[in-house]
């Protein structure tokens, strides 16, 4: 899935939620796409939802985030990041 079909996807699933478009330069990892989709949580850029907003822990996507599981994987798919 691409990244604008992905955006549209959580957009229209989530219409409470706000996404953003993330430069991936601002990321380390190898075979990143150009655009990373992020959650905005508490004025934080999530990209990856299995991880807490500080990035040092695990988290729940649908209990930290209110994201479900399979749509929080497509993003980590999507993003190829695990911070």
């Amino acid at each position: 899935m691409n990244t604008q079909v992905l955006l549209n996807h959580l957009k229209s699933k989530y219409p409470s939620h706000e996404f953003e478009l993330e430069n991936s330069q601002d990321f380390e990892g190898e075979d990143l796409p150009e655009q990373l989709i992020s959650v905005i949580h508490e004025d934080m850029a999530i990209v990856d939802l299995f991880s807490s907003s500080c990035g040092r822990f695990e988290a729940d996507p649908l209990k930290e985030y209110g994201i479900n599981t399979e749509d929080a994987e497509l993003l980590k798919q999507h993003n190829k990041v695990s911070l």
